[in-house]
């Protein structure tokens, strides 16, 4: 499969300037992870061509009269946007639709263009089953593990965009950390998806708009916004981080504008002549509501999820189950500017029955790391033991706030690790990557929450477990 470049710009995006400019007569193939897709499985691609923007643009049809893309498919200014000078394309058919209205995220802006990075195009006519089959939305959590794909018929490359044929991308979430320090809210919300693709794929990314389907469900769970790579790169398979806009969080927007229903088999007030298609499909969600609330992250376990916003009195315990998963995916901290800041938002609940517990965390940050552990009542009546991790000082500590006892070592204190804390019937052991401190706890507490802080700078808590060593069927 050979496709043939295109020479393209991408409006002022100074990074990728140098790179995506460059012309090139050759042509291009594929490498790992990269299929074409045939026709009947792509009648729900869309293809936006506008004069005013020459980049290679897509989009996907939900409804036979309705399409959401990137709202950067359409420049720095969208509501300005001249629908004569656009051509949209639908599935098999070589109709150019037009716009009959246009609606932005309320929340896009043209300083902060790849973060709530969606629009709604409603067509000027529906679009005939033969032509284009609208394709389901999944607003199911995605989970850390999840295999997903970006259908898409254009690429980005080290040195230009290449057409192709209507192909896919195989990709899975990754490189979470350079995705948290350049949109770190919207990363610590769900707002969008970074992921990863086969280093061997020869490409850098899809093109804008294009969706992002579950390889489980086979259904929409994001729209293409940008790829970013390390500054003064070259981008590649390895360097380059493709960011979706996560539909989850975008569905009271999405409904509130008339998407109630999507796939080929909703019915359609719009389009009542158009006849409904039986999709083969694996239907993970049927109708939800207005008011469901943000997604904190991407959270591999759905029960016991526990979000950082939650309020302290449903943080002081969880009901048990063998292992229950705190942060997923991450969580930044930022620092109040107090030392040792641990307010409730940063509680979560150890939900273990018996006096036994494993945590695993990973956390980053350029100052000691703390981590508290609260027996019942236990912040109210300043009792905890306190553990800290020595990411500056070079020394870790277990500091026993009920017993007043104390031990130490050494760290190589090198900003980032693996922490381990194993706790059974008053026995504590810590394990920070090869360092190991123990200590014996008096009174033989039962822990029932735990805080988060650092010194005085932020931190990034990732995939936080509580697995519970002697509870029942444990």
């Amino acid at each position: 499969m050979m496709f043939q470049t295109k020479n393209t710009h991408f409006l002022g995006i100074t990074f990728l300037a140098n790179v995506l400019l460059i012309q090139a007569q050759n042509t291009f193939v594929p490498g790992e992870g990269i299929q074409a897709v045939q026709a009947k499985d792509g009648l729900f691609m869309v293809k936006i061509n506008n004069t005013d923007v020459p980049i290679p643009c897509s989009g996907v049809l939900v409804t036979p009269n309705t399409v959401i893309t990137s709202a950067t498919c359409f420049g720095n200014s969208p509501s300005s946007i001249n629908y004569n000078n656009t051509q949209i394309i639908i599935g098999a058919s070589k109709n150019d639709y037009k716009i009959a209205s246009l609606i932005v995220n309320p929340n896009w802006t043209a300083q902060n263009r790849n973060i709530n990075n969606l629009a709604i195009v409603k067509l000027n006519k529906c679009v005939d089953s033969k032509f284009g089959v609208p394709g389901a939305i999944d607003y199911n959590q995605i989970g850390l593990d999840e295999n997903m794909y970006q259908v898409t018929s254009a690429f980005s490359t080290s040195s230009k965009f290449v057409d192709g044929p209507l192909s896919q991308i195989q990709t899975i979430i990754g490189d979470e950390k350079r995705c948290n320090f350049l949109h770190n809210n919207s990363t610590r919300n769900g707002d969008i998806i970074c992921t990863k693709i086969s280093p061997r794929s020869n490409i850098c990314f899809g093109d804008r708009g294009s969706p992002l389907l579950s390889q489980s469900s086979k259904q929409i769970v994001g729209i293409s916004s940008y790829f970013f790579k390390p500054k003064g790169q070259i981008c590649d398979a390895n360097n380059s981080v493709g960011v979706f806009t996560n539909l989850k969080n975008y569905e009271e927007f999405l409904i509130s504008n008339g998407i109630t229903c999507t796939g080929a088999e909703c019915d359609s007030k719009e389009c009542p002549s158009v006849p409904k298609v039986a999709a083969n499909r694996q239907t993970r969600i049927k109708n939800k509501g207005l008011n469901q609330k943000k997604t904190t992250g991407f959270q591999t376990f759905n029960k016991n999820l526990r979000s950082k916003k939650a309020s302290s009195a449903g943080n002081r315990s969880l009901k048990s189950q063998c292992t229950s998963s705190l942060i997923s995916s991450s969580v930044l901290f930022v620092s109040s500017g107090t030392h040792k800041d641990f307010d409730s938002s940063s509680e979560y609940g150890i939900g273990c029955n018996k006096n036994s517990f494993h945590l695993n965390v990973q956390a980053q940050s350029r100052d000691d790391f703390y981590v508290r552990l609260y027996p019942e009542n236990g912040y109210y009546n300043n009792d905890f033991v306190e553990i800290q991790i020595g990411f500056k000082s070079g020394r870790n500590n277990i500091s026993n706030n009920i017993g007043l006892q104390k031990r130490s070592i050494l760290s190589t204190g090198k900003g980032e690790s693996e922490i381990d804390i194993f706790y059974e019937q008053g026995s504590l052991k810590v394990k920070v990557d090869n360092s190991e401190i123990q200590d014996t706890i008096a009174n033989t507490p039962i822990f029932k929450s735990l805080r988060f802080a650092t010194f005085t700078e932020n931190a990034f808590v990732y995939n936080a477990t509580v697995k519970c060593i002697n509870d029942n069927g444990c």
